[in-house]
This record gives C-alpha cells, sequence and structure tokens, in this order.
C-alpha cells in the first residue's frame, strides 16, 4: 500500500509544478503544444502506471473476496465482513486519488477559460477524459455478484432471490441486466473480457442465454395449494413473462453504503434437454449443465455519457421439478453431486474446473456436508469413511491408479466425479437386483434424518446409531467380543442397504441374527424408538451398543 500512495502522489505531483501553473502566461498559440506534451509525456504515462498498479493490486484483493465466496459454500461460512471493508475500501482509495487529480485538472482549465476568452472549446478536455477513462477502467471490476450464496441448486419455476453489489461506494449504476449462461458461453465471455479487458466503452455483445428469466412481482401469489411448509410452491407459466435477460433496478445497500441489484423473487426456466452430460476424458460422467448469472450493468460515467461493467457469478445447476419431487432423490443426485463436486475441488483456471480430488479433502468436505444436512452435533469419525473408501471404485470407473512406490510412500489416491455417480453398488432382494452410486446412496441416507418422524437424529447424537460400518466384519466381531459379558445385546447402524436404511442386529438365544433393514418409508410410518422398543422387547434386549 506504501507503493500505492507514493504512486498517488506522483499522479499528483505534476500538476504543482511550476511549469503547469507557468502556462496560464504563454501564448494562446502555444498552449495547445503544451498540453498536448503535458498529456501525451506526463499524464498519460502516470496515469497508466497508476492503472497497473491498481490491477496488480486488486487481484490479490479480489482472490481473498473469491476464496471466501467459496469457503462458504463448501464449508457453510459466511463471508469476513473485513473481506468486502478491504475491497471497498480499495476502491475508495483509487476513487478518492483520480478524483483529486480530476478536480485539479478542472481548476486548470477554469483558470485558462478565464484567462483566454478566444477558446471556442476546453483545452484540458483531453487531459480529463484520460482521467475520465481510467475511473471508468478501474471500477469495471467493481461488481460482486453474491448468488449463489448457500444452494447452488436453483429448481425450475421456484422463487429464488438475487442480489449482486458493487464494492465501490462513488459509483452510480443506471440499471442491470442479469440474464443466465451456459458453461460455454462463460468461457466466451471471459475470453472476450481478458482480450478487451473488463471495461467495455460501447456496449457490450450480446451472448445467448441458456435459460428464461421472469420477474414475479413482490405483491404476487402462490398457487393455491402452496403453503408455508410444503406443497407446490412452484408457479406457472402464465403468472410471469419470461426473458432472455431481466433488468433490475439499482436499490442502495446500507450495509456497504454503495448501491446494489437486489430482488427477492426471480425464477428461471432451464432451456436445455434434462440429459446427463458424458465427456469421458474429463472424467465427468453424470455432471450435470453448469450455468452461471451475467450481470452487465450501466454506469453514468464521470465524462458524461454511460459506461458498462460486466461480471459473471460462481457456478450453479438448474433442477426440473419432476426431479425435485423424486421420492428418492434418484434424478437429484446427479445435481448435489455436481454441486458438491465443483465447490468442493475449489480449484479454478478461470472457469476451467479440476473434477480430481484428494480423499483427505473428499472426507473433510463430506462430513461438513453430513453435519449441515443431516442436522446433527455429532460428526462421523474415520471409522465411517472406511467402508465407503472401499466401495468408491470399481472396474469401471477406476481411472487414477497408485504405483506401489508411491502407495509405499503413502500417497493419496485422486477420487473423481465418475467414482462418486457410478452406479457399482449392488442390494439384492427377492430375486430383485438394486445398483446404485455411492452419491445415491449418500442422499438417501441423509433423508433418513431430514424427516423428523424417523427421530433418527437423537439415535445418531446419542450415539445408540453407529456409521457405515461393514455388517459381517465389525458388527459380528463386536458382538463377538463382548459376549461373555451379556447374552442379550443389539447393534444399530446406518446403511445404504436398499438405497439407504436402518439396519439392526441382535444376538441372543438364537446367535447373531441380522433383521430385516428398515427402510424410510418404514421409519415414516414408525420411528425408531418404537422400532427398537419391539425389538427389545421381543429380542429381550438387555444391552446396545
Amino acid at each position: 500500500m506504501r507503493i500505492f500512495f507514493k504512486s498517488r502522489i506522483k499522479c499528483l505531483g505534476f500538476l504543482k509544478s511550476k511549469s503547469f501553473s507557468f502556462i496560464i502566461f504563454l501564448k494562446l498559440e502555444s498552449i495547445y503544444l503544451q498540453l498536448t506534451s503535458k498529456n501525451e509525456y506526463e499524464l498519460r504515462p502516470c496515469v497508466e502506471s497508476f492503472r497497473e498498479l491498481c490491477r496488480s493490486h486488486s487481484s490479490g484483493i479480489f482472490a481473498s473476496l473469491r476464496t471466501a465466496q467459496l469457503d462458504r459454500m463448501a464449508n457453510f461460512r459466511e463471508i469476513p465482513d473485513e473481506k468486502l471493508r478491504l475491497a471497498s475500501s480499495y476502491y475508495t482509495s483509487v476513487l478518492y486519488t483520480l478524483g483529486i487529480l480530476a478536480s485539479r485538472l478542472q481548476v486548470g482549465s477554469n483558470r485558462l477559460l478565464c484567462q483566454f476568452n478566444a477558446f471556442t472549446t476546453d483545452p484540458v478536455r483531453s487531459l480529463l477524459e484520460v482521467v475520465y477513462l481510467a475511473v471508468d477502467q478501474l471500477v469495471a471490476d467493481c461488481l460482486f455478484a453474491a448468488e449463489p450464496s448457500t444452494n447452488a441448486i436453483l429448481v425450475t419455476n421456484n422463487l429464488f432471490p438475487f442480489n449482486c453489489d458493487s464494492l465501490a461506494h462513488a459509483v452510480v449504476f443506471k440499471q442491470f441486466d442479469v440474464q443466465i449462461v451456459s458453461e460455454e458461453t462463460a468461457q466466451a465471455i471471459q475470453m472476450n473480457k481478458v482480450r478487451e479487458g473488463s471495461f467495455s466503452p460501447h456496449i457490450p455483445g450480446n451472448f445467448p442465454s441458456a435459460a428464461l428469466l421472469a420477474m414475479k412481482p413482490t405483491s404476487g401469489v402462490k398457487r393455491n395449494n402452496a403453503t408455508v411448509k410444503g406443497g407446490n410452491t412452484a408457479h406457472k407459466k402464465s403468472d410471469v413473462n419470461s426473458k432472455e435477460s431481466v433488468i433490475l433496478q439499482p436499490t442502495f445497500s446500507d450495509k456497504l453504503n454503495s448501491w446494489q441489484a437486489t430482488y427477492p423473487h426471480l425464477l428461471c426456466t432451464t432451456r436445455q434437454k434434462d440429459t446427463v452430460l458424458l465427456d469421458n476424458r474429463a472424467g465427468q460422467v453424470g455432471k450435470r449443465p453448469v450455468f452461471y448469472f451475467y450481470i452487465r450493468a450501466t454506469i453514468f460515467s464521470p465524462a458524461g455519457g454511460l459506461s458498462y461493467v460486466r461480471s459473471l457469478s460462481l457456478p450453479f445447476t438448474i433442477a426440473t421439478r419432476r426431479n425435485q419431487d423424486c421420492q428418492v432423490q434418484r434424478m437429484m443426485s446427479s445435481y448435489t453431486a455436481t454441486c458438491f463436486w465443483l465447490y468442493g475441488t475449489s480449484s479454478l483456471d478461470g472457469l476451467i474446473f479440476n473434477w480430481s480430488i484428494k480423499w483427505s479433502r473428499f472426507k473433510q468436505l463430506y462430513q461438513a456436508y453430513f453435519t449441515v444436512n443431516a442436522e446433527v452435533k455429532r460428526p462421523l469419525s474415520d471409522v465411517d469413511f472406511q467402508l465407503m473408501k472401499e466401495k468408491m471404485e470399481c472396474e469401471d470407473c477406476r481411472e487414477h491408479s497408485i504405483p506401489e512406490a508411491l502407495d509405499f510412500l503413502g500417497e493419496e489416491p485422486l477420487l473423481t466425479f465418475k467414482n462418486v455417480l457410478c452406479p457399482h453398488l449392488r442390494y439384492d432382494c427377492d430375486q430383485n437386483v438394486m445398483r446404485f452410486s455411492i452419491w445415491r446412496g449418500i442422499l438417501e441416507v441423509l433423508q433418513i434424518f431430514q424427516d423428523a418422524r424417523t427421530n433418527v437424529k437423537q439415535l445418531w447424537d446419542d450415539f445408540i446409531l453407529h456409521g457405515l460400518t461393514d455388517i459381517n466384519e465389525v458388527i459380528c466381531l463386536r458382538l463377538l467380543l463382548i459376549s461373555r459379558h451379556c447374552d442379550e445385546m443389539s447393534i444399530n447402524q446406518i446403511s445404504y442397504i436398499a438405497g439407504g436404511s436402518i439396519c439392526i442386529s441382535t444376538r441372543g438365544e438364537r446367535g447373531i441374527v441380522h433383521l430385516e433393514p428398515i427402510e424410510l418409508k418404514k421409519l415414516q410410518a414408525k420411528s425408531a424408538f418404537e422400532y427398537l422398543a419391539d425389538i427389545a422387547e421381543s429380542e429381550k434386549v438387555i444391552q446396545l451398543l
């Protein structure tokens, strides 16, 4: 920052020089030549140097801010206010410096016009335009797209809020144009910004929309069968007019003391077919289409006209109503897995994602994901992940093989997106063969926790319910080891069996018995407490492990 302010002083210093003060006494015919020389050899290089310094300084600020935004999505932590204040302070300093420079030039212009009445145009206008252009360029990346904030899955025709803040206090906006673009279009926008810079003096080129947007009136009423805690919250297409993009008017944010685009009731409809993308080379089999909010804002330029700034949001997916209403979330598994992997890797090269992830990182992310979505206090332990690690891949989805030398050194295996969506888990029951993926099993297990009728949360937090343990090795071994202390006992665990269920094993007079798995439908009709009470009475269970 010390270098930053030294550069500011350099920008202002030449205006205080004796040569600039003496310029008003020169002959009229030489004034234009002197101003042109000042512009080309002093002001323009100085402003360009200042602009490059600001850009290099801002890259670190915005990298830190984007990292905090990714951390909010991956680990459910709020963005620290200090990150936003630091970015706002940067813009305040930049605009203050250029504002002083422009005001001194304006004072010099007024003195010249008063001294020499023969001027038909402002002789300092070309110098001012250099400063005004620098202002427009340096505030071009001041937009901060706050959405998606917590959930990266939008559902067609479901309402969602939208927020886009300005980190620059002094920038005044006319309007915000918001549209949804595909991953390919977002890459084209990024390349366009690299070639032309974030600032475009003219209206930016049009890019195709990947989904239609609509603004639901804030006083609108949902469907008659919609309720506060459930029901059909979707909206008919006739309720609103869907468009390629929507225009949001600026409102003032008391938190950031700047203008922002915010609207509480937007909804979208995807245009892309609801199919699974196939890309074996990238290891993205099962990856759902990724979308971005493309925000193009119109600002009032200090030069007197309009300027255009633009930004891209974090990525998200769009699910259809049919997939959301699916009882077992078979279709939703690919959407949640896409977003989990997207923000779990947190490895961005522009808009290109690295879809490989280390096992330790996956375990850390899933521990947080389980604790938050299951709404429990007790986290998963390392033992709970052992079975998952063993079942993570098969011959069809195995892409990374660790050499024996690296395996001996403890090198971590790399997981791919294909591993979690490959349906290599199998459950056979009454001649019915059920195949499902690791991620679908994860979602099915979470559904058991999320339904209040099951009473599973309390069992988990009280350590009465165990995690994903191997039923053949762990349960039998533990029951046999302590059988000398008590003959009648029971152990309960969550399992991927039947997609997601609770498995209960008992040891009594008949030896070790694995009871029929209790699925979600059964737990909705009869809580886990009632099942345990009935089993304890019928099997004469004395102790729970």
